[in-house]
Formats: structure tokens, sequence, C-alpha cells
């Protein structure tokens, strides 16, 4: 089984996100919500198709982590795509298999 780390920070306004492009078939996507707030993560290829949610439910203030299992989806670009109210950070993945 291979892992990809992806981070996404959401530190109030200030967003700091960083990827490593690895082959991966289990993606660990990690990010932090400045307060409790619903949250959406979602999962876009590159064609702008959902592909999956991971998580549409109110998150608490702090730190969080989440296992995509890309296993299914052909190598290629995808999105993931944090909202949270009304703040939304989109970080590039590329998926090597």
């Amino acid at each position: 089984m291979k892992r990809l780390i992806i981070s996404l920070f959401v530190c109030t306004t200030v967003v700091c996100a960083t990827t490593i492009n690895v082959p991966a078939d289990y993606t660990t996507i990690r990010f932090s919500v400045a307060s409790t707030q619903s949250s959406q993560i979602q999962i876009f290829d590159i064609t702008g198709r959902l592909v999956e949610t991971l998580i549409d439910e109110p998150l608490t203030q702090g730190e969080h982590e989440i296992v995509w299992n890309a296993g299914s989806q052909p190598s290629g670009v995808y999105f993931v795509r944090l909202q949270s109210c009304e703040f939304v950070q989109n970080q590039k993945v590329i998926l090597l298999k």
C-alpha cells in the first residue's frame, strides 16, 4: 500500500498548502479549520467532475485528517477542495500509479 500525504492548513484567512506528488493508492489529507463549522472535502478530476465527497459535516476547530482511497482512480491530475463556510481552498494533486 502506497501513501501520499497532502496538507491544507487553514489559519483564519491565511492558507498554506503543501503536496508531494509520488505514486500512491491511499492519500492522507491533513487540514485545519479555524472554528467549528460546516465543512466539505471533495475530490474532482481534471474535467471538473466530482469523483468523491470525503467529508460533508460540521467539524470542530483544530487539525483533522482523512484518508482518500484513490486505488480505483486512474493516474492523472485531481483537485482536493476544502470548503468551510465561506472559505474555499483547492489543491492540485498528481496521482501516479
